[in-house]
């Protein structure tokens, strides 16, 4: 029998009942070492050190088990440092049911190793919390991450719960504190998974003081327990429209009051998809080991959701996230969370770690950045230094790519071995290194990225089999980065590469030849047959087993034999025209041009090449003509798209092939920034002056002078002393601005030409006022009279802002009677960083476009017109306007006041030709709901301009809103019927010409409803900045088209 205390004989088998054990038998009167068996026993192998064993057992290699719940000596040894563990050793872990899964061990144990810190962290599986709370109420059990499904009892069983656990309703962090023993409760969840997510939308991580992207998304979360309260709240809190779905309806909508979002029931959400590009979070154990093959909503309904996260990271790669990756969502796996839980576990109870708190803290920082690349809000500044940015990391590098991440640490070293860092930062730098041999010796990591990789090359070759190659290099260079020393990636990824590269057709159906086997144009022959060689090697269909191989080598020979044909590739230059850099040139002042002169060529085109020198072939276009002032034959420009020499021709030469003397290639010549011909062509009258362009400046205005003026100089914006308009400034006196002033022109319209009755007009029988539109009236000799000295007739000029000529005009005079006014032309200067002017080029203009055109009000691009046809040569365009027809009564009102529109329903209106170029400003998308109408509305991501201070009821009085200041915002969701767009404020950047940022103003972002889209005034086009462009350029600001903006804004900028 038991010869002791007996007290102390029932603590024994209390704790050995505990600690998992099904038969004690305590009469044993020596010294014993008890270990307990199965998953519940783990904990006793591991700490029997603590509590005076001196031995344990370990299995030798995996797969060989002596006993239940031997873990391997490779894990005592590495993972839990097992022969470090004393009596003063505190105990962490994870609470749950099941446990096993649970990762937690191998990133905190790592991290309590690198600091030095006495504390061991475990698996804790648990089925009733309060009891095991009650037993282990020693201040030996310091702290514990709570699991399913024990999140919610957990807030009960805290003595105080911080203040967001308990608006959330769970807590998923215990800390005991050592002076007391009570129990603090915190939850991590929110900001574990939120900033992940948050991380994934932004793409490459941005400045942690940006504002977030859930703002107006909306979010669905699956679970409404205590990780689907974390993630709902998290996302509410983020400004998301919040979505709960759980398998009890009851319950998703308790949830959904408290935080104010929406719910429904798991079994519907199959068939819940209101928008595009909505955010799904899976907070349940579905999909988990070992129901693997679960998942809580089907392959087909992910098409809808643009980022799909799950908490569940055991597997890794869950059916949802393989599912959602092959659907073409981003993916965020449960990994994440666990390393942004650490990170805010450790922020939030520094408490327990005492002097160890800054030393864990880093590892965390270190272990993140990982995630992101140096110089993002996961690299913080360590004391008062940086990262410098040319030290990046690769952002798709897992939790468990630490070898990476020291090499970068010593590679930083090595380019500054003067630089004097801060405490912290030489500590960041030894943990570095300290993680190499952990990296060589963790028994789970080494492995981790290769088989991502290889699911990866599975789903890349899936694609590759339906000829999606452009899908399949996407995932496949994924995997690459995963796992560089992948079997066959660098075949797989050739093989995708040049049919990508097929698939990138030039102008008209043309073969890239020069892309398929990555030349240059200017290779010679010994490039491209070393280029061959090179892709035939790893395309040769014996050596290459990839869907798509042989058909890649194929294009490879055919490319090969092009480019080695002289005669061919001559041909495919010249029928490519391959564009030369479309970033605005430089700036070259604009020389004085007499129009008594003759153009410079005279005779054959090769001589005539040799009688201009540099200055003559830079020199802007003359005006285009159909009969030059003294008699002289008809002329045209066009440009070398290899070097942007520019030349005058004879029109008898367009679209011939000639020889460049400038840079020596072939190209075709064809009519550049064609502005149609003179009305005196034809009729016996003087020659007006219309537009002159330069390829590099721009359009200048230009003085319209009187009959006599032909001997005159023309002003091509140049001031008394020689110096282009608006440049006579300091700044400009060394060396010419990088960009110049460019034209826009406000919109007067014309006369109706109907739709069969202008395709086979005769040019030289349309009047054209300066406006550059065609009429569709008889013929010009006789009805095109000029009556002043400006060449304009005055009566019945109509100013139709969106009406039809048959609405506007005063009865039905014959539309030959009537000319159009002097168009108005405004000077703006061009944007720093981006070109909104080369698509605005006539070879980009196509049938089936829709264009917004500046209006008649302001010069903003509220009118909309389709191309119907692209009239050949020159720049000549059939049009049909878009007419506003809205269907409420206060929208009625507004068109019938002419008051302006920009988005809303229309029908087709008058259709006409014209040949100005300058009234584009952008194409749009809308949606097509007739034979004859569309809705346009602001899509997610353009930038808009609000009318400030609007009211629908401007149309009672007109005359008191004619002059409009204007709000800009990015539009932060797609129209939606009923609830409109969420939008955001941007505010114009001090220092710059038209960057623009986000703004606060208040409110992270706003709902503008369907009732209200009459206050979008105009879509302002715009590109968003990488922040590289230049330093002080914030990343995700946008550059808005100077074009579309008010003059009040752009004033003082050149």
């Amino acid at each position: 029998m038991y010869d002791g205390d007996e007290n102390k004989r029932l603590d024994a088998l209390r704790l050995a009942v505990e600690l998992g054990a099904d038969y004690v038998d305590v009469e044993v009167k020596v010294p014993v070492i008890g270990i307990a068996m199965g998953e519940r026993g783990v904990m006793s192998r591991i700490l029997c050190g603590k509590f005076g064993g001196y031995m344990t057992y370990g299995r030798l290699e995996c797969g060989l088990v002596s006993s239940p719940g031997e873990p391997t000596i490779k894990d005592l040894l590495h993972v839990y440092n097992f022969r470090e563990i004393g009596a003063d050793t505190k105990i962490f872990g994870v609470i749950g049911n099941p446990i096993a899964h649970s990762k937690s061990p191998f990133l905190y144990n790592q991290s309590f190793q690198s600091v030095g810190f006495d504390a061991v962290y475990l698996h804790f599986l648990v089925d009733h919390l309060p009891s095991f709370l009650r037993t282990y109420s020693s201040t030996d059990f310091a702290g514990f991450s709570v699991g399913i499904p024990h999140k919610e009892t957990a807030l009960k069983c805290c003595d105080e719960v911080n203040p967001v656990a308990k608006s959330i309703g769970a807590v998923n962090c215990i800390i005991r504190r050592s002076e007391d023993g009570k129990l603090s409760g915190y939850n991590t969840d929110y900001f574990g998974a939120i900033s992940a997510i948050e991380d994934a939308l932004r793409g490459k991580v941005k400045d942690s003081s940006m504002w977030s992207p859930l703002t107006g998304r909306l979010f669905v979360v699956i679970g409404a327990g205590g990780a689907g309260k974390a993630l709902a709240y998290g996302a509410k809190q983020k400004g998301a429209r919040v979505v709960i779905a759980n398998r009890t309806y009851d319950r998703a909508r308790e949830l959904a009051n408290t935080i104010g979002g929406d719910a429904l029931a798991l079994s519907d959400l199959n068939n819940y998809h209101p928008e595009d590009a909505m955010i799904l979070a899976n907070a349940t154990s579905i999909g988990m080991q070992p129901k693997v093959d679960e998942t809580p909503i089907s392959k087909h309904a992910l098409k809808f959701y643009s980022l799909v996260f799950d908490a569940v990271y055991t597997p890794k790669m869950t059916r949802l996230l393989k599912e959602a990756e092959e659907s073409g969502a981003t993916i965020v796996t449960g990994m994440e969370m666990l390393i942004g839980q650490a990170y805010e576990q450790y922020e939030s109870t520094k408490g327990a770690f005492q002097k160890n708190y800054d030393k864990l803290l880093m590892r965390i920082e270190i272990i993140k950045l990982g995630r992101a690349e140096a110089g993002g809000p996961a690299a913080r500044p360590i004391g008062a230094h940086y990262f410098q940015p040319e030290i990046t990391l690769a952002s798709s590098l897992s939790p468990y790519g630490i070898s990476e991440i020291s090499q970068t640490a010593l590679l930083f070293r090595f380019r500054h071995p003067s630089r004097s860092f801060s405490p912290r930062l030489r500590l960041s730098l030894h943990l570095f290194f300290s993680l190499k041999s952990e990296c060589s010796t963790g028994p789970v990591l080494m492995d981790c990225n290769r088989e991502e990789a290889l699911r990866a090359k599975v789903i890349a070759e899936k694609k590759m089999e339906s000829k999606d190659f452009t899908g399949a290099r996407k995932i496949a260079l994924k995997a690459q980065q995963l796992y560089p020393d992948l079997e066959n990636i660098a075949q797989m990824l050739i093989v995708c590469e040049v049919h990508c590269s097929a698939e990138q057709k030039l102008f008209g159906n043309e073969m890239d030849w020069y892309g398929i086997l990555k030349v240059e144009q200017t290779a010679d022959e010994a490039t491209i047959k070393k280029q061959y060689r090179k892709f035939a090697l790893q395309l040769h269909p014996d050596k290459n087993k990839f869907a798509g191989a042989e058909a890649a080598f194929k294009l490879i020979g055919e490319a090969q034999g092009v480019l080695l044909d002289k005669n061919k590739r001559a041909m495919l230059d010249m029928r490519c025209r391959f564009p030369v850099n479309r970033t605005a040139r430089s700036y070259h002042p604009a020389q004085k041009v007499h129009t008594n002169s003759n153009p410079g060529f005279q005779n054959n085109v090769k001589a005539n090449f040799s009688n201009l020198n540099p200055q003559q072939q830079q020199q802007p276009p003359r005006q285009q003509t159909q009969q030059g002032p003294n008699g002289s034959r008809p002329t045209f420009w066009t440009a070398c798209p290899f070097c942007s020499s520019r030349y005058e021709f004879y029109r008898d030469a367009i679209n011939k092939s000639f020889r460049c003397p400038t840079c020596g290639k072939i190209f075709i010549a064809s009519d550049v920034l064609m502005q149609g011909k003179s009305p005196a062509a034809n009729s016996g009258q003087k020659a007006f002056c219309q537009q002159k362009y330069d390829l590099n400046q721009g359009a200048s205005k230009v003085d319209i002078g009187s009959q006599d003026s032909s001997d005159s100089e023309e002003e091509m914006g140049v001031d008394k002393d020689g110096i282009p308009d608006g440049l006579n400034h300091p700044n400009y006196s060394e060396e010419p601005p990088r960009r110049s002033m460019r034209q826009k022109q406000q919109v007067i319209y014309k006369e109706n030409v109907s739709d069969d009755d202008d395709d086979n007009l005769n040019p030289s029988t349309r009047a054209k006022g300066s406006d550059s539109s065609l009429d569709a009236g008889e013929d010009y000799g006789e009805t095109a009279k000029m009556n002043n000295q400006n060449g304009y007739k005055n009566d019945d000029t109509v100013d139709m802002r969106g009406k039809e000529a048959a609405r506007c005009s005063k009865g039905t005079e014959d539309s030959a009677s009537k000319e159009t006014e002097d168009p108005t032309f405004f000077n703006y200067p061009d944007a720093e960083f981006s070109d909104f002017v080369s698509d605005k080029n006539g070879e980009y203009f196509e049938s089936g476009q829709i264009w917004a055109i500046y209006d008649t009000v302001d010069g903003m691009p509220r009118f909309y017109a389709l191309i119907r046809k692209v009239i050949s040569p020159g720049f000549r365009l059939r049009i049909t306007w878009f007419e506003a027809e809205p269907d409420d009564k206060d929208e009625m009102c507004w068109v019938e006041k002419t008051l302006p529109v920009a988005c809303g329903k229309y029908r087709f209106g008058h259709t006409e030709v014209t040949e100005d170029r300058l009234m584009f400003s952008h194409l749009i998308l809308c949606k097509k709901i007739g034979r004859s109408n569309f809705n346009v509305y602001p899509r997610k991501g353009e930038t808009w301009a609000l009318y400030k201070n609007w009211d629908i009821k401007w149309y009672i009085n007109v005359e008191s809103h004619q002059k409009y200041e204007y709000e800009f915002v990015e539009i932060l969701s797609d129209y939606v019927e009923g609830k409109g767009v969420s939008v955001a404020y941007l505010d114009k950047l001090k220092g710059f010409v038209s960057l623009f940022s986000r703004t606060m103003k208040g409110v992270e972002c706003f709902q503008i409803p369907s009732v209200e889209l009459y206050r979008f005034s105009h879509r302002v086009p715009s590109h968003k900045m990488t922040g590289q462009e230049r330093e002080g350029v914030p990343e995700g600001s946008f550059e808005l088209d100077p074009a579309a903006l008010p003059m009040s804004l752009l004033a003082g900028c050149s």
